[in-house]
């Protein structure tokens, strides 16, 4: 029954990451967002793991993968992001470019 708390826990997470991206990044850099919102998810899992009464026994190597994990999904969002909005700026600069030819 835990598996399927932390899962809807990280689905409850990656929407909040996802509602907070879109709305922040006009605001902020992409990465201060990206990392703002999993901090902010790591904070939330680790609290709710610490509360739970469960006896979790988590070895060293589990933790270093668990934040490699995090690293590369980070790196990975950012570069996903970083891509859309460059190809969204192309495609409003070819736009402006045919509606001035026309």
């Amino acid at each position: 029954m835990i598996e399927i708390t932390f899962g809807f826990v990280a689905a409850i997470c990656w929407g909040l990451h996802d509602f907070l991206v879109r709305f922040i990044v006009k605001k902020v850099t992409i990465f201060s967002a990206l990392l703002c919102t999993n901090l902010f998810g790591i904070l939330f899992l680790a609290g709710s793991f610490f509360l739970t009464e469960q006896n979790f026994i988590l070895s060293e190597t589990f933790i270093l993968i668990s934040i490699i994990y995090g690293i590369l999904f980070l790196i990975a969002t950012y570069y996903k992001f970083d891509n859309l909005i460059r190809l969204l700026k192309q495609l409003l600069y070819m736009r402006q470019q045919h509606h001035r030819k026309h």
